[in-house]
């Protein structure tokens, strides 16, 4: 999360009262844009299943299926694109998570190739690292990708069941073990990290200790407020600039908006009867006018929601930490 966010964050929450209420204003999340279909030319995607934002403004999404990244516009406008299958140097095997590092190139998940390439925003290669393995450094397909505030990578190594510290010159730093396979990631404000895995979400420190844990199998609608918070394998996972978490639910084909400590407030992407649902969603980002980018993995486009004006004033925020 950019400072910027972080900021705005701190603002508007750090006053908060710790009873547990909800406030809203505004509508329900809808969507207002969606863009790409299934196929190999430019502008089309073969299961795009990561995103990040460039610093430029534009969208970096990993299509997956066609071992490429390409460079997109938020309205869609096709920029560029680079990679093929293969691995050589710039080449892909089914790439997964990508994130912006410190000084604008591009952290990917070169997942079925077991290893971290780092390429400018058009594609120049600069370096790698990792090869399959359990050793320190070593990766068994990657997945999740984040950038920590102290500028090194946080990599989910997802059948090694760890999570990797790595700088972006391939330093080993320090691994987490999980008690399940962790398959994407994000940096908290507080500096803790939040991951998917198998069908719950945790969270923990950087150390590995265990904060908290919410979420088991099921698809049924989750109620406002409810405690009971069920996933069909989440995936993607960020922190919006409202605290709260927005996660891809991707078997039950939707996105859930969760509180940082566990309670449901919405959810959206599945609405009966509309060809507009989402299919497997695997990856989001926060634009910075607060709309939410989801690559809809299974449908190969991307579909913009907005997000309308809401306040939410949870109990945890009085007892973060800054």
């Amino acid at each position: 999360m950019n400072d910027r966010k972080y900021q705005m964050y701190k603002e508007k929450y750090i006053s908060a009262k710790k009873e547990l209420k909800f406030k809203q204003k505004g509508g329900i999340i809808t969507l207002v844009h969606n863009f790409g279909s299934r196929g190999f030319v430019y502008n089309k995607f073969d299961q795009p299943t990561g995103i990040t934002l460039l610093n430029d403004g534009n969208f970096a999404i990993c299509d997956k299926g066609n071992d490429r990244i390409q460079i997109v516009s938020p309205n869609g406008e096709f920029i560029t694109n680079f990679g093929s299958k293969g691995y050589g140097d710039g080449q892909f095997n089914k790439p997964e998570g990508i994130t912006v590092l410190q000084d604008g190139n591009l952290a990917i998940c070169d997942t079925k190739n077991n290893r971290i390439q780092i390429m400018s925003p058009i594609g120049e290669y600069i370096t790698d690292f990792g090869l399959k393995g359990n050793e320190d450094g070593k990766f068994n397909e990657p997945g999740g990708i984040t950038l920590l505030k102290d500028g090194n990578l946080a990599i989910c190594d997802t059948l090694n069941n760890r999570i990797q510290i790595i700088s972006p010159s391939g330093v080993f730093v320090k691994k987490i073990n999980t008690t399940a396979s962790p398959k994407n990631l994000t940096q908290l404000f507080d500096g803790n990290l939040a991951f998917s895995c198998n069908h719950e979400i945790q969270i923990i420190k950087l150390s590995g200790e265990v904060v908290k844990k919410f979420g088991s199998y099921g698809s049924t609608l989750q109620a406002l407020g409810s405690a009971e918070i069920k996933f069909r394998y989440p995936i993607g996972i960020i922190q919006l600039t409202d605290g709260n978490l927005a996660i891809c639910d991707s078997l039950n084909n939707k996105i859930q908006i969760i509180s940082i400590n566990g309670i449901h407030i919405e959810e959206f992407g599945l609405l009966p009867g509309s060809n507009q649902n989402l299919s497997a969603p695997s990856s989001l980002i926060q634009l910075d006018n607060g709309n939410i980018a989801v690559c809809d993995t299974n449908n190969s486009n991307i579909k913009i929601y907005m997000k309308p004006a809401k306040i939410y004033i949870k109990a945890d925020i009085a007892n973060s930490t800054f």
